[in-house]
């Protein structure tokens, strides 16, 4: 029991003096610095000075700044090849001053006092935090998808990519959907040493056809700094809807049944199949498929189903319908020649071709009605011109007309100097008249008409002659 008991002591002796001594080394450490360094946030580009001031210093010790684990720093000279730096000590203190901060200055730095020769501090101080924040380039965020021309297939999974640099402080990004945060799918952040990446995958559905996602980024460095970027617009291919509208017949009467069908890419393959099967010759498809026509529906075709398939891209899609017939089915001579049925070539359709050559004929037939009034009109003025009708003077002769008008031309003679007070006045018309055999072929009047006495003057001349 004298044994156990002394070994207690012992152990409590050695543990109270490592208490001792680590109280002393701690304080010793905290009494080296009268004043400390503290955190500094700043801008990158503008400028930072660490502080700090130690006890005296003993011979053979140094004053040195550490970056992390890093002597940076002796006394007043620099370790590292570092320009931007400076480093002074004067009576406000040890300092480490950055004229122009870089986003590589952002990291923890301390104050510490080294013995001549050694490489580890005997003395450092608390450690202090320099931040250097950035403002994000224009050119972020980035916006991509897992797929390079955002097409994909319903039901498919969507992985949409929003990059942006990594940055002091980190900026934020946030997905975006019709304006509002994305509440479906799932959000991935990565950060590493160059980029922060946020990725946003979902299960893609037809409504997301031409749907854009937004990218929105945002920092603490500016709070009124937005920056986006847009992913989209989807094209997504999906599988078709069909619709047949239900059909009711009368036995005889030719109907049409249309398969209605949509989709993205848009259905560009449609068929039909008949349970049971009904004969090739009694019904015809258009060009397009999605028409069908039944030439002469009969009692026996009654409750008939009839299913149109649409094709696209992304799959295809049907829908049925059940054929009603009513009615009484006509004589069979009246849809059968020779005891035959007529066939009918699928897709081409005759009555179609009929219409439209009957359409182009009655267009001509217009036209061609047209053109004969326009003719007819256009006649009639000049049959009512002078030139049709024959005029006779009071003699009873008959007065040829004029085949061409010459416009009458006025002119101001210049004033004679022996009689300066008559400005004279002279209107030229000429006409020419078909050769009838009478006197005269030509006939020109000029009239001359002074201002004062109004005097005229008439001259006939049977050929042309200019006055």
């Amino acid at each position: 029991m004298e044994v156990g008991g002394q070994k207690n002591k012992n152990r409590t002796w050695i543990l109270f003096n490592f208490i001792i001594i680590m109280n002393y080394i701690g304080s010793a450490f905290m009494q080296q610095f009268k004043t400390e360094p503290t955190d500094i946030r700043v801008n990158v580009g503008e400028s930072a000075n660490l502080y700090c001031q130690s006890q005296e210093l003993t011979d053979g010790q140094t004053l040195g700044w550490m970056r992390d684990q890093e002597r940076i720093t002796k006394n007043t000279m620099l370790l590292v090849d570092l320009n931007h730096l400076r480093v002074r000590l004067d009576s406000y203190g040890y300092i480490l001053a950055f004229n122009v901060t870089r986003p590589s200055d952002a990291n923890r730095y301390a104050c510490a006092i080294f013995e001549e020769g050694t490489v580890y501090p005997i003395y450092k101080s608390e450690y202090a935090e320099l931040e250097v924040w950035q403002k994000p380039s224009l050119n972020y965020p980035e916006c991509s998808s897992s797929s390079k021309d955002y097409r994909f297939i319903e039901g498919s999974r969507v992985i949409l990519n929003c990059i942006a640099e990594f940055l002091m402080p980190s900026v934020t990004l946030q997905w975006l959907y019709n304006g509002e945060p994305v509440d479906f799918g799932s959000i991935n952040v990565n950060n590493d040493l160059e980029f922060v990446q946020s990725r946003f995958s979902f299960e893609v559905t037809k409504i997301h056809n031409l749907a854009e996602f937004t990218c929105r980024l945002t920092t603490e460095f500016d709070t009124n700094i937005v920056q986006i970027c847009t992913a989209g617009p989807l094209e997504i291919d999906f599988l078709p809807t069909v619709h047949i509208e239900p059909v009711f017949a009368t036995a005889g009467d030719q109907i049409y049944m249309f398969c209605n069908s949509t989709g993205n890419p848009e259905p560009f393959i449609h068929t039909w199949h008949f349970e049971p099967d009904i004969e090739q010759e009694l019904y015809d498809i258009d060009h397009s498929g999605r028409t069908l026509r039944l030439y002469s529906p009969r009692t026996r075709m009654n409750g008939t189903i009839i299913e149109c398939v649409a094709y696209n891209t992304a799959g295809y899609a049907k829908d049925q319908s059940i054929l009603i017939v009513q009615g009484i089915d006509p004589p069979e001579d009246e849809f059968k020649r020779n005891g035959k049925v007529t066939p009918v070539e699928s897709g081409n359709d005759d009555n179609f071709s009929s219409i439209e050559t009957n359409t182009v004929a009655i267009i001509f037939l217009i036209v061609g009605i047209f053109s004969v009034i326009i003719v007819f009109f256009a006649v009639i003025p000049v049959c009512f011109r002078p030139a049709c009708r024959e005029v006779m003077d009071v003699n009873g002769h008959k007065i040829p007309q004029p085949d061409v008008y010459f416009e009458p031309k006025d002119r101001v003679l210049p004033p004679v100097p022996s009689e300066e007070q008559y400005a004279s006045w002279r209107r030229s018309v000429a006409v020419q008249v078909s050769d009838t055999g009478g006197d005269l072929d030509s006939t020109y009047a000029e009239v001359m008409e002074e201002i004062e006495d109004k005097e005229l003057s008439i001259i006939y001349s049977r050929k042309s002659i200019y006055i």
